[in-house]
Parts: structure tokens; sequence; C-alpha cells
């Protein structure tokens, strides 16, 4: 086992003081299976001893010539346990009663872990300074369905989140751990079965979402406040609250995140997520789907959301408040809901055919629908396909598989030609062609005068000029000239280059409800 105090410097090979590990060994007693490691320090599954946890390796002055380190290190009691190996201990121990240790975690305080009984346990960190403490059940994980099997459990800092067979997600953190430990420290038989003897109050529940139920989640991420889930589709989906708006959503500008549904009060983004009561393990409704805020990468779609929101800001004020907040909340889910639906077929082009009658109308329906088919290879994929993502803090990151062949396609299919647009710029000769035309010759008596008048004004912007080149004026101007004209050749081709899209010259959507409620655009193109 090798552990890194810091990144730009050699790893230290790990030696542990009390347990003795079989270094290269493919199997047997003393084969380290497992390594985690985590705020509270770090933490490895060795065969015959069970979950072992150290302190943190103190980072070493580059000048030492240490290639290893001796840790003290202590093991969480009744973690040993082996399926193969069941006869070693009785039905009434301790080892027996937890069962083997599938995978664990490391939080800030406590080292979470599941077993093969279907059961999620807790140890806190502060019971190595207290002989006798053993792990605690944390009872309200445990499901009464017979299909419920626990697979997986991933987490960090303060949350974590608990996989089951059949696609459901448990979310569990701190609070919820110490309310069991607290509980079990009143209780006779504290160490499997916990109950609040001081109160009636019941143990605490994990948290459900109910968009994460059966949506196919691979992993979990985890920062302070926000948690994104990696879905088997290669997307990534947000969730919990993003402080001081900083962007840990992935979901853009907060006024593009709001026309998505993030809710921000006191610069605090929050994203909705109903519980639902109990695990879900029915396939979910399209509608739920819908409900997840799934992180674009796409470009364009951003120059889309914010087509939609200069359109549903007041126009007169131009205010970053957006006009959905104001509707009624069926209208405002429906309208987030067809939004989300086309993001999810992006790929597929605007144009196509409607699959399903949706519970909001809209102007735009015709343009921007999803199409069951595509003579691109695998059509049911984007071109972004996400096979990992981290979070850490208030900051998250992603390994992204990018087809840039087929982004591009798709963005060539929201992009309309400056041919079909029919537009003709104008030029500069052609106003100066029509200015010539609208202007009258002199007359015979004002020729005269004209002339002598020219020649006085020729002499004085001759002396004019003849002091401004002296003075080395003329040079400054000139570089003026050539610093503006440079300056109207570069906007010129930034305008030829910023691409026109499809949904350019098309009003935002008319928003009908299913009862006839409907938005009303005013003449100035704003809601009111």
């Amino acid at each position: 086992m090798w552990e890194w105090a810091n990144g730009g410097k050699p790893g230290l090979l790990v030696k542990l003081v009390t347990v003795d590990v079989a270094e290269g060994a493919k199997f047997g007693k003393g084969r380290a299976t497992q390594v985690i490691s985590g705020w509270a320090g770090s933490s490895a599954y060795i065969n015959g001893a069970g979950i072992v946890i150290w302190d943190r390796m103190p980072e070493l002055d580059e000048a030492s010539l240490i290639d290893a380190y001796l840790m003290e290190s202590f093991t969480i009691p009744g973690t040993s346990f082996k399926r193969n190996q069941a006869d070693l201990h009785s039905d009434s121990s301790l080892e027996s009663c937890i069962g083997e240790v599938l995978n664990h975690i490391v939080l800030e305080n406590s080292i979470v872990f599941i077993t093969h009984l279907n059961k999620v346990f807790a140890y806190h960190l502060s019971y190595r300074l207290k002989p006798g403490f053993s792990p605690v059940e944390l009872t309200t994980f445990r499901q009464t369905s017979l299909s419920f099997r626990i697979e997986d459990i991933q987490g960090s800092f303060h949350n974590f989140g608990v996989f089951s067979r059949d696609g459901a997600v448990l979310l569990g953190d701190t609070t919820l751990i110490n309310s069991f430990i607290d509980a079990s420290i009143q209780s006779p038989n504290f160490t499997l079965h916990p109950r609040n003897t001081r109160s009636e109050a019941p143990l605490p529940q994990p948290f459900v979402p109910s968009a994460l139920q059966c949506t196919s989640v691979v992993s979990l991420a985890f920062g302070d406040y926000h948690y994104h889930a990696l879905h088997a589709d290669g997307t990534i989906s947000s969730h919990g609250t993003e402080p001081l708006a900083c962007g840990a959503f992935g979901l853009g500008y907060q006024s593009l995140a709001m026309v998505r549904g993030v809710h921000y009060a006191s610069w605090e983004g929050i994203i909705p997520t109903p519980s639902a009561p109990a695990p879900s393990l029915q396939s979910p409704s399209p509608d739920n789907l819908a409900s997840l805020k799934t992180i674009w990468f796409e470009t364009e779609k951003a120059e889309w959301l914010r087509r939609l929101h200069s359109y549903s800001a007041v126009a007169e004020k131009y205010r970053s408040q957006n006009m959905m907040n104001q509707e009624p909340p069926e209208m405002v889910q429906s309208f987030r809901e067809w939004i989300e639906r086309q993001g999810c077929a992006w790929h597929l082009g605007p144009l196509g055919r409607r699959t399903r009658k949706m519970p909001l109308s809209s102007d735009m329906t015709s343009t921007y629908i999803t199409s069951d088919s595509d003579s691109e290879d695998h059509p049911d994929k984007g071109a972004y396909f996400a096979v990992k993502v981290s979070a850490a803090g208030w900051h998250s990151a992603a390994l992204v598989l990018v087809d840039t062949e087929k982004a591009e396609r798709v963005r060539r299919k929201y992009i309309v030609s400056s041919s079909a647009s029919g537009a003709t710029p104008n030029t500069g000769a052609n106003v100066e062609e029509a200015s010539c035309r609208v202007s009258l010759p002199p007359s015979s008596e004002t020729t005269a005068s004209a002339s002598s008048g020219s020649n006085l004004r020729g002499i004085g912007t001759s002396l004019h000029q003849a002091g401004r080149r002296f003075l080395g004026l003329t040079l400054r101007d000139e570089m003026q000239a050539e610093i503006s004209r440079n300056h109207a050749s570069a906007e010129a081709a930034q305008q030829s280059r910023t691409p026109r899209y499809v949904w350019d010259d098309i009003p935002f959507p008319r928003l009908v409800g299913l009862d006839g409620w409907e938005r009303k655009r005013g003449a100035d193109g704003g809601f009111g």
C-alpha cells in the first residue's frame, strides 16, 4: 500500500504496526483488497483483520531519503468475517451478526460500510479511544422489500449514498449517523439494534430523491452542499445547493440556470428534489426523467437558453428575474420539463415529429421536438459521454469523451446559412452612391465665391498640415486611423463568424395551459 501526502512528491510505502500485511499476495490472510482515503485519514480492508484505519501520513522534507513509513493503526471490531470461512465464528458472534464487508467509505468522523446481510453500519472514529464500542447498524436503510438488495456505497466528507441492485438510491449524512450513535449509546444492546430510549422520536430515515430512483445511476460525487449523479447513458445530473451561485452545478450562469429551474435565494442556488416515500423499484416516468437537471456541454445550448431568458425577462427593464417564476406552478414545471426534453434530444436536430403529447402547448413545438429516427451511428447517443464525475468543496469536474465530428454535425443542424437567410449587407459604397444622387448641383452665381473661398481654405489647410507634420502629429493620426480600420475589420469579421441560429427568428413560445390559461405577449415584445 502506497500513500501520497503531496501529489508532486514520491509516494511512501505504508507499513502498519499492529497488522501484518502480506505484500504481493494474491489471496489469503494479510492481503489488502481495498484502500480508501478520506477526510479522517486512510483505511484498508485486510483479509483476516478487517477494516484498518490510520491517520494521515505527514508530509516529509524534500531532502528525506525515507521510502516507507511505519503507521499506528486501529482495526474496527467485527469486520473480519468471510463467508467462505464462516465456521471460524459462532452464529452469535459479532462477526457473524455484522457479515462480510462488501465496501466501505471514510467520512469526516466516521467509517460507513455495507455487508452481505443487506445491512449498513457506521463506526464513529472517536470510538478508537473507548474500548468496547462496536459498529452501529443504520437500521432505517434496511428495506422490507425482498427484492431490495444493497450493492454499493459511495460518499465523502459529510454525505454518502447507498445503491441497491434494483436501481434505488438512498442518501444519508453525518447528522443521520450521529443520531443513530446517540441512540445506541443509551440502548442496552447498542451494538446491533440501536433504539432511542431517551425520547419517542423515531430514528431518522434516509433521503430518497425521487429523481434518482431507477435512473441508472452509476456513481455519486459529493461536494460540501451539492452533489452529482453519473448515469449509465453518460449524462451527469446536478442536485443539492450551490452556495453563492459559484457555478458548482455546472448549469451555466445564474440567469441560464434559472431558466432550467434552479431557485436562487440569498445567492444560493437550490434544485428542488422531492423525496419519495420509499425506494421505487419501478421504471421512472418520463416526467420524472425530465425533472433531472443534466449538465450540457454544447455551446449552442447556452445560446438557446440566453434566447429564452431574453424573452422571459421584463422587456422594458431587462431585469434578471425570470418571468416564469411568477406563473402558476404547473405551468412553470411543464415549461421547464419541456426545456429538459429538448436538451435530451438535442443531438437529433431541430426537425422531427412529435412523439408524445406534452402538457404544455407552444408555437415552438413544431421546431424543437424529439425525433425517433436519425441516419447517424448510435442516434440515441449525443456527442458527449461522461465516464467519471468528481466533486469537492464548491467545485466539480468530469472526465468526458467527446465525438468532435458528431458535435460539429449537431451544431450545424442549428445554424442558418447566410444564403438561406437572404440578408444582403449594406456597404459604404452603396451609402455614398445614394447620397450623391440626392445632392443638388451648385448654381453659377455661387461658383466664383466658392472658388475664391476654396483657395483661402487651401492655403490655411496647407499651413495647418505643415505645422502638424513639424510636430509629428500626422503620424499619430495615421496610426489612429489604421487602428480604427483594424477595429472595424475585426468587428466585421467577428460579425461574419457569429452564426445565426434557427431560433433567432422564432418568437418566444406561446404558453398555454391545459385549462386554457394563456400568457399574452405585449406589443413591445415583453410579457405583462
